[in-house]
């Protein structure tokens, strides 16, 4: 509890009593948010005055809400139109869906998000922007960004500001959560962009490294950590289950209501920044370590040798996310496996825009959700054409079929990535 808040836990030591209270932490939130840049737990970033319940039409939520049931939920059949072409054709956001963003530093990902909260601006949408990056320098730019743009009206920020703490962030990130789902209980759909979600992942790290610094006996945690469970039909180790549970716990939190309780929604785009060389085009990498070349060694000096080149990529993979330079492949895959669909971002051209991989950018909830203008469209046989391009280029037995499948394949592209930022395409 006290690692979530980030206070000040001085004079906490080992073997202190605390009593565990039945009452949720509240945050304000309500039409007094908007406009306005607050920080972890709600409070006030931007030099205005606190938010006070039942003051404006503000009232108070809980931080962490439970994870509504599929009873309290209908099935999404509306879409978020966000005005980047990407998205809206290729792997469109339906109304209670939670799409993940994927790329490496430069792919777009802020601008992307940046373009689907100025898409709202004629709409009745409450658009929530986290902006959680580990580098202060980088929110401001984000806050920034949304004052130029005039979107501040129908938007509230969290942030943690500078020096934050990875808990602080956790904090920002859950906050952001609760003031959406403020705007959807009341009936509103509401569009949350988090940039990003590095920090539960690091948060999550943080606790197991706590965890196992106060457990006197670590080989009994190491034992505990590894044992065999059933989660939700899956044999993980323990350790994996909880960290499933907190990402699908988080992710969970997007939803279209049922008429019942509202018919409200949350939507939410949630950046995942990839560690440099994490994906390649065409999808993720992953290259399996071959050294069955090295034939005069034994089978067990082949496995130290395959144990210590893992050892290596695993430390690479933590001094790259230390600096900034996002998550591993491997959480990567189990925010995917979690989800709602991901867009994978490959390059960012500041002319011709976002550069994605088709292969691997899907929404498996958006395309049944779509509007009628977009389904005549076709965007499923759209995006089938562009594949098929590309197999046939590679495919092609002499230059110059090659040649044609290319052109026939950057041009159905430039159908539906060529756009540059800032200039949210509209459905008319």
């Amino acid at each position: 509890f006290a690692l979530l808040q980030g206070i000040d836990a001085t004079g906490v030591a080992l073997g202190d009593t605390f009593e565990v209270v039945d009452t949720p932490l509240n945050i304000v939130a309500g039409a007094p948010a908007l406009g306005r840049v607050l920080g972890a737990l709600g409070s006030a970033m931007d030099g205005g005055p606190a938010l006070q319940a039942d003051h404006g039409g503000a009232t108070e939520t809980p931080l962490v809400q439970r994870v509504r049931t599929v009873d309290e939920r209908r099935k999404i059949n509306r879409s978020m139109h966000t005005g980047v072409k990407l998205i809206d054709m290729i792997a469109p956001l339906g109304c209670g869906q939670f799409l993940l963003v994927i790329g490496e530093k430069g792919t777009g990902k802020s601008g992307l998000c940046m373009d689907s909260v100025i898409a709202q601006k004629h709409t009745d949408t409450v658009c929530v922007y986290a902006a959680l990056a580990s580098d202060p320098a980088a929110n401001q730019q984000v806050v920034d960004a949304l004052k130029a743009n005039d979107v501040m009206g129908y938007t509230t920020v969290i942030t943690a500001g500078a020096n934050a703490t990875t808990a602080e962030r956790v904090a920002a990130l859950f906050t952001a959560f609760a003031v959406g789902e403020a705007a959807r209980d009341k009936g509103k759909d509401a569009l949350l962009l988090v940039d990003d979600m590095s920090c539960l992942t690091e948060f999550w790290e943080e606790i197991v490294k706590i965890e196992r610094s106060v457990d006197e006996a670590t080989e009994g945690f190491e034992e505990r950590a590894g044992q065999m469970v059933d989660y939700e039909g899956m044999m993980v180790t323990a350790l994996s289950a909880e960290r499933r549970r907190l990402l699908s716990t988080t992710i969970q939190r997007a939803a279209q209501l049922s008429d019942k309780n509202g018919g409200g929604s949350l939507s939410v785009l949630g950046v995942v920044p990839a560690v440099p060389g994490a994906y390649q085009k065409g999808g993720l990498k992953k290259e399996p370590i071959d050294v069955s070349k090295y034939e005069t060694l034994s089978e067990e000096q082949k496995a130290k040798i395959i144990a210590a080149l893992e050892k290596k990529a695993q430390q690479e993979v933590a001094a790259a996310s230390a600096q900034g330079g996002g998550i591993s492949r491997e959480c990567i895959e189990e925010y995917m496996s979690i989800s709602d669909g991901q867009i994978l971002l490959e390059a960012l051209d500041p002319v011709v825009g976002w550069n994605p991989s088709i292969l691997m950018t899907i929404s498996r909830l958006g395309l049944s959700a779509t509007s009628s203008a977009m389904r005549k469209l076709k965007m499923a046989d759209l995006r089938l054409n562009i594949l098929q391009a590309d197999d046939a280029a590679s495919l092609a037995d002499n230059a110059a079929a090659q040649a044609t499948e290319r052109a026939r394949a950057a041009v159905l592209r430039a159908a539906v990535t060529q756009q540059r930022p800032r200039r949210p395409a509209s459905l008319a």
